[in-house]
């Protein structure tokens, strides 16, 4: 594989993040986070009226939900950190920690390790092994970091569980393999120079490497609760499909250019936000492409839906803008639509 799955999402999530203003369009991985359900607003919560002054407002948290958890799905590695797969220093010592203390535990053992990161801080990983071979069902990896900055410029503190639920292949020496593990983060936190954004939940991942071409990541859950400064957000019933397709941005999609591939998210599910009273569901119509260079979304479709089937369908028209299509009175029909720019409607979220 020439660019690893997590690598082309991480990568688109953090240049939206630094050029907001300019190409917000990447936040349109919005799959960080889905969501699924159907008929508006699940998650025990009654559902969001949806009308013309407040859907700017909504299908902006759906974005900004979106990169905050893509945010710490990159920053906690899920389940790269298992694998080794990611490029960070702490991810490799992790991987380096799971090979030293697998070849000399017995089964069941339980064996933990405080390691100091590069730059300050620490973090205490807590292995239990239920196989003293290799890595195997059953195996459960507790992190805890405690302001730890390991030169990536970040700062991580809080916890995060992986417990390994099925292993096919081998993920420490090989990148042929599908992985399945339950991941939960205990007030789970980041920042960085653009502030500070966390979790607390639990979440299942799926990571699979086997495909000819494409890498397949998967992440899905019942509830994850996803904040960053003044803003909360709760995802319910949760499943979000991202695939490193391994083609090529532009015309002749065999041939990637400038090192440049596409990478296809799907999403689905249930948001409640801070911003707006009730709940929404939202489901990808056309999955977001994003392209691993510049983090820029060229094509998608989100709908999100509301109280009485009252629905905005967020459609990419460009790199920098974005079409609101809205079905206010549910008919299925769009009545009216919203142009406007990513950087505008980002703004809206408070």
């Amino acid at each position: 594989m020439t660019t690893s799955l997590r690598s082309s999402v991480v990568t688109a999530m953090f240049n939206l993040q630094r050029h907001k203003a300019q190409v917000v369009p990447a936040a349109l991985a919005l799959a960080s986070l889905a969501l699924a359900s159907c008929g508006g607003g699940g998650g025990g919560s009654s559902a969001t009226e949806i009308n013309a002054a407040n859907a700017p407002v909504v299908a902006a948290n759906v974005i900004a939900a979106s990169i905050a958890s893509a945010d710490i799905g990159g920053e906690a590695g899920l389940g790269s950190q298992v694998a080794g797969a990611g490029s960070g220093p702490v991810a490799r010592r992790l991987a380096n920690l799971t090979r030293r203390t697998a070849s000399r535990v017995q089964p069941a053992a339980t064996v933990t390790d405080t390691i100091d990161c590069a730059v300050s801080g620490s973090f205490t990983a807590r292995v239990r092994f239920a196989d003293e071979a290799a890595l195997a069902p059953g195996d459960v990896i507790d992190v805890r970091f405690n302001l730890c900055d390991d030169g990536e410029n970040e700062l991580l503190n809080g916890g995060v569980k992986l417990r390994l639920v099925s292993l096919e292949g081998d993920v420490i020496n090989g990148d042929d393999y599908l992985l399945v593990a339950d991941a939960t983060f205990s007030e789970f936190t980041s920042a960085d120079e653009r502030g500070v954004v966390g979790a607390d939940g639990a979440a299942r991942i799926e990571i699979d490497t086997r495909g000819f071409i494409a890498d397949e990541f998967t992440l899905s859950g019942q509830r994850l609760r996803v904040f960053e400064g003044g803003n909360n957000w709760t995802l319910t019933d949760f499943a979000i499909i991202a695939i490193d397709t391994g083609l090529g941005c532009g015309i002749d999609l065999g041939q990637p250019q400038g090192g440049c591939t596409v990478t296809n998210i799907s999403a689905s599910g249930t948001l409640q936000s801070t911003d707006f009273d009730g709940a929404v569901d939202f489901v990808t119509v056309l999955p977001f492409g994003i392209q691993s260079t510049d983090g820029d979304v060229t094509t998608g479709q989100l709908d999100i839906i509301g109280a009485d089937n009252a629905s905005v369908r967020i459609n990419v028209s460009s790199s920098r803008s974005v079409d609101l299509l809205l079905d206010l009175d549910g008919n299925g029909s769009f009545e009216q639509t919203i142009d406007t720019t990513w950087a505008t409607l980002l703004a809206a979220v408070s």
